[in-house]
């Protein structure tokens, strides 16, 4: 139970942190911390990473399908992804015009 208490906390920290970068400076800064922590914290400690990203809260289908905490990292990391992308997206379509053309006047 300690861990999934740990886990939970991580996340939300690293989930506030990354949506903080996004609406405060930019979403490339968003999107490079969003692959620079989880890296960087792999590279200074790759033992105490490993055990945390392969810690087992449950396993699905009488223990054929479990999910460990990198499962969760990247269900986080491919919505955190769209999430930037689409305010890309959104950014670049207002910043045309909104879809006004040249000859509409």
């Amino acid at each position: 139970m300690n861990m999934v208490i740990l886990s939970a906390i991580l996340y939300l920290v690293y989930i506030a942190l990354v949506f903080t970068l996004l609406i405060r400076l930019s979403s490339f800064v968003a999107a490079i911390a969003l692959l620079a922590i989880p890296i960087l914290l792999t590279l200074i400690s790759p033992e105490r990473s490993i055990a945390f990203l392969a810690h087992q809260h449950l396993a699905l289908g009488n223990g054929m399908l479990p999910v460990n905490n990198l499962h969760i990292l990247l269900f986080i990391w491919s919505s955190l992804l769209a999430i930037i992308l689409y305010t890309e997206f959104i950014t670049w379509y207002l910043g045309r015009g909104g879809g006004e053309g040249e000859g509409s006047a």
